[in-house]
């Protein structure tokens, strides 16, 4: 499809159309008023034409995960929209109605979805994956019918990806970025007016129980998702320390042999890890009694009222018996008993317990134990980074 939506030179797009069965050259639906004439002078027969506004809905296909990668490798379109037609190319867009928009100057001769001038081959696989991180946020957004075409969907967009980051591909992650890239969140976590991710649901094309991504994938979740790492500035990665290393042969993440963007259907991929890991338990007190006097705190722009609404507090297991607390007495502050703040990814799936693995300097995953293998259940957030003093590397099997 890279091909297909890439070599053309004008790409139509049915997008007021629900199906193929229904027309697009006529809008199917007329403006409420007619344009009101108003006469220039009373002495010529000129009139000028006044219009109601407009609405710059694009349709169906804007909302649907196959056509996203229509829309980022098509060079010019012209958009049957649902009130009007629109012309969009890399350099602007332009409405029936007379309104347009430019975008940033185009990079001279360079075209495509991962487009960069740049020489330095880092700082041009820098770019592309900031790009890449963007895009997939915006992918997120959109539906389909069948979700196991989470990744076949986007496949068009990854291989153009991987001709500049020559890296191999783990079910929406790259390799080469693979500690960033296990940092994702569900977006309403840290941006308001979205919703709440959920686990895949059947469909038609899809009985249930849905597995379609291993559980450290964006592609696990349905929903909007959010990568910190799209907002880079400039060609510099994140001042952050990796605190993680590949655990398998040859310096890989993963075993498995089998990781191109070739792959449609990817529901199991293990990855290997070396890390600091510590067990932790969920507190019985709500974030806000912790949250509400800290804002001034370093992790501040994360969102401090989102980690109210969402964040559970963490303590060392150390000092559980059973399901008590062996710190909660009253003389016992809560800024000696909390470890971190931790966010579920799906709400519904929050546990008592869970285990704390170190990514970066300040943040990590938080994962649950089956037998010994891993899965992820969330994110956290470190209060006090002590909380793995002691504790020896592990290897991690995560899937």
């Amino acid at each position: 499809m890279e091909q297909v939506y890439g070599n053309a030179s004008l790409t139509l797009v049915a997008a007021r159309s629900a199906d193929a069965r229904v027309g697009f050259i006529t809008p199917k639906t007329e403006p409420e008023q007619q344009h009101c004439p108003l006469p220039l002078s009373s002495s010529t027969s000129e009139v000028l034409y006044f219009s109601p506004y407009r609405h710059q809905t694009i349709g169906p296909t804007s909302t649907r995960g196959w056509c996203y990668q229509e829309e980022v490798l098509s060079k010019r379109m012209v958009i049957f929209a649902q009130h009007q037609i629109a012309y969009y190319c890399r350099t602007w867009s332009s409405w029936e109605d007379g309104s347009c928009t430019t975008w940033n100057s185009p990079i001279a001769g360079v075209t495509g979805a991962f487009p960069s001038d740049a020489t330095d081959l880092k700082v041009r696989r820098e770019k592309t994956l900031v790009l890449w991180y963007t895009k997939v946020q915006a992918y997120t957004l959109r539906n389909l019918s069948n979700p196991h075409d989470v990744f076949a969907a986007i496949a068009s967009i990854a291989k153009l990806a991987q001709e500049v980051l020559d890296s191999r591909y783990l079910a929406g992650l790259w390799e080469s970025d693979i500690a960033r890239g296990l940092l994702w969140k569900p977006k309403h976590h840290i941006v308001n007016g979205f919703w709440p991710v959920i686990r895949p649901r059947s469909r038609t094309y899809a009985p249930s129980p849905v597995t379609r991504a291993p559980s450290w994938s964006w592609a696990s979740i349905e929903g909007p998702v959010f990568h910190q790492h799209a907002i880079r500035k400039g060609s510099s990665r994140l001042n952050v320390s990796i605190k993680l290393r590949p655990g398998a042969e040859n310096n890989r993440w993963t075993a498995d042999e089998n990781c191109d963007v070739k792959e449609l259907h990817i529901p199991h991929r293990e990855l290997s890890l070396i890390g600091k890991i510590s067990k932790a338990f969920v507190l019985d007190t709500p974030a806000r009694d912790y949250l509400c006097d800290k804002e001034g705190s370093w992790w501040k722009k994360y969102g401090i009222q989102k980690a109210i609404k969402f964040g559970v507090l963490l303590g060392d297991a150390e000092f559980m018996n059973g399901d008590k607390y062996m710190l909660n007495d009253d003389n016992r502050d809560l800024d000696e008993k909390v470890v971190a703040i931790g966010m579920f990814d799906v709400a519904e799936e929050a546990t008592k317990a869970v285990w704390c693995l170190r990514v970066i300097e300040r943040e990590g995953l938080m994962l649950i134990k089956q037998g010994d293998q891993w899965s992820r259940v969330g994110t956290f957030l470190f209060e006090r980074v002590s909380f793995f003093d002691g504790k020896d590397d592990r290897h991690i099997r995560l899937i």
